[in-house]
C-alpha cells in the first residue's frame, strides 16, 4: 500500500514539474517577442497585458461620457480575438469582430457577432481574462497573452492543443453597473 501511494505521489509530482517547466517556457517566448516588439506591458500572475490604443473595428467611447471602472457584479460587454501562439500570434481561432472573422475565413454566423456578455467575477471565463478585466474601464483596449494555464490548461479546445498559449485581444464595449456598486 505505501509503495502504491509513494508511485502516486511521484508520478504526480512529476506532472506538476512538467507543467511548470511547460509555464515556464511559455512566459520566456512571451517576454521575448513583447521585448523585441518593443511592447510595453504589465504581468500579474504570469498574464502579461499590453495595453492599445483605439483599434478601427471596434466602437470608440467618446472621452465626455463618465468613466465606469468594471467591478465585481457588474456587467461588461466585450469584442475580442483570439490567436494561437508559438514564438509569435499566428492563427485567429475566435472572434466576435466582423472584419477579423473575414480575413481568417470563419464562417459567420451573426449571433457570434455581438458584444460577449460577462458578470465579472461571476461568469465561467478564461482565468487569463478575469485577470486582464481587473481594474479595466469603459472604452479600454489590450491585449493579454496567455500561458497554458492560465488559457485552457490541459484541454483541447477546437485547433488548440492542450497546454497552449493564447494571444487574446479585448476590447470593453460596455460596462453596466450592478445596483449594489
Amino acid at each position: 500500500m505505501n509503495k502504491f501511494l509513494i508511485i502516486l505521489l511521484l508520478i504526480t509530482s512529476c506532472q506538476k514539474v512538467e507543467d511548470e517547466d511547460t509555464t515556464f517556457e511559455q512566459t520566456k517566448r512571451i517576454e521575448k517577442y513583447l521585448q523585441s516588439e518593443g511592447s510595453v506591458y504589465t504581468i500579474s500572475d504570469n498574464l502579461y497585458k499590453v495595453m492599445l490604443t483605439a483599434e478601427p473595428d471596434v466602437p470608440a467611447k467618446t472621452l465626455n461620457k463618465e468613466i465606469k471602472m468594471l467591478e465585481r457584479g457588474d456587467t461588461v460587454s466585450i469584442y475580442f480575438a483570439q490567436y494561437t501562439f508559438k514564438d509569435k500570434p499566428l492563427l485567429i481561432y475566435n472572434t466576435n469582430i466582423e472584419a477579423l472573422a473575414i480575413d481568417a475565413g470563419m464562417q459567420i454566423i451573426e449571433d457570434n457577432l455581438k458584444p460577449l456578455d460577462i458578470i465579472y467575477g461571476k461568469s465561467k471565463i478564461l482565468k487569463g481574462l478575469e485577470i486582464g478585466l481587473k481594474g479595466s474601464i469603459e472604452g479600454d483596449m489590450f491585449d493579454l497573452y496567455m500561458p497554458s494555464d492560465l488559457a485552457y490548461g490541459a484541454e483541447e479546445n477546437g485547433v488548440l492543443p492542450k497546454h497552449s498559449t493564447i494571444k487574446m485581444y479585448v476590447g470593453i464595449d460596455e460596462i453596466r453597473k450592478t445596483k449594489n456598486n
